[in-house]
């Protein structure tokens, strides 16, 4: 997987999170 697909999956992520409230703890797993 390249860099800038990672980049697009994490701020996908990240978005996701702040919606739903996830955690830091949870990002740091999907960050791993």
């Amino acid at each position: 997987m390249d860099m800038e697909r990672k980049e697009e999956i994490i701020q996908a992520t990240l978005m996701l999170a702040s919606k739903n409230g996830i955690d830091n703890v949870s990002m740091s797993q999907i960050a791993m």
